[in-house]
């Protein structure tokens, strides 16, 4: 998420970059947000005052009834009383408010780093370098999943008993295949100075909507029934969500993490997709 702060000194920055991404229909949230900004940090003056208007009206009321004066007392307790209610108010309005903001910010985008080039999607992408050529082989290819069920590796028609579509059991040397690229991947990334790391399965909420939309979230996070918790869908939402409300000292940088988790995804829309084969899963 953006710091608010870009958002006050160079609204027309986070708009250009908004642009950039092809995203128009998020313009109008860098207005809605530095007007409501506004209105907080008004809300936030204005209950301060009252706040102190209480403090001197408090210390009145002590004196008036170490004078005698009750009934001037009383007026202050009335004034005090209004007071309350009016910070009462403001502190309501500064909790609606600061939510509105925050559901705007995390769907403003971040900054593109200028070396990324502009696109609107992967057949816009610029070619970076290449490394040979790709070779087109003189026989058909044989599909995924007939190769693992002429190893016996795969049993798709028990998973759809025990789970439903979207599964699958890996067997004998297909599942050692895929434990033995993990293991690969893992020490590949050991060998180059990361720190291995397996995550938590499943986290809050608030660290959900701190990674994705609500929208991606409803479709692509499992939720656990009665419980603040989702199953992730992958391991990049616990590795950020291990960073949640902590300031790193710039010693501490860069934080060079691998991990690795299963991953959860609803896969909604994706129905009929590649069935067959071990696309659109939903667990993997």
């Amino acid at each position: 998420m953006l710091d608010i702060n870009l958002l006050r000194t160079n609204p027309e920055l986070v708009k250009e970059n908004i642009r950039k991404k092809f995203q128009d229909e998020k313009l109008v949230m860098v207005d809605e947000v530095v007007e409501m900004d506004k209105e907080y940090r008004a809300a936030i003056q204005q209950a301060d005052t009252l706040r102190n208007q209480i403090k001197v009206a408090s210390k009145q009321i002590g004196m008036l009834m170490g004078k005698g004066q009750k009934e001037e007392a009383e007026k202050a307790k009335e004034q005090v009383a209004v007071y309350k209610a009016d910070l009462e108010g403001l502190a309501t309005k500064e909790d609606e408010l600061q939510a509105e903001i925050r559901k705007r910010m995390l769907v403003i985008p971040n900054i593109i780093d200028p070396s990324v080039p502009i696109g609107k999607d992967d057949s816009q992408n610029v070619e970076i370098e290449r490394f040979g050529e790709p070779v087109v082989p003189d026989f058909e290819i044989p599909y995924h999943v007939d190769i693992m069920e002429r190893l016996h590796g795969i049993d798709l028609d028990s998973a759809r008993r025990t789970s439903g579509n979207g599964f699958y059991y890996l067997m004998g040397d297909i599942a050692r295949l895929h434990s033995a690229i993990l293991s690969y991947g893992r020490d590949f990334m050991i060998d180059r100075g990361f720190t291995y790391c397996i995550p938590p399965y499943m986290i809050h909420g608030d660290v959900v909507t701190g990674v994705m939309s609500f929208a991606e979230m409803e479709n692509m996070m499992y939720k656990i029934e009665g419980e603040d918790l989702y199953l992730i869908g992958t391991s990049e939402h616990s590795m950020i969500g291990k960073f949640i409300d902590t300031i790193l000292d710039e010693s501490q940088l860069p934080q060079t993490l691998t991990s690795y988790s299963p991953c959860f995804r609803k896969e909604v829309g994706a129905h009929g997709i590649e069935e067959r084969g071990v696309y659109r899963i939903h667990q993997f």
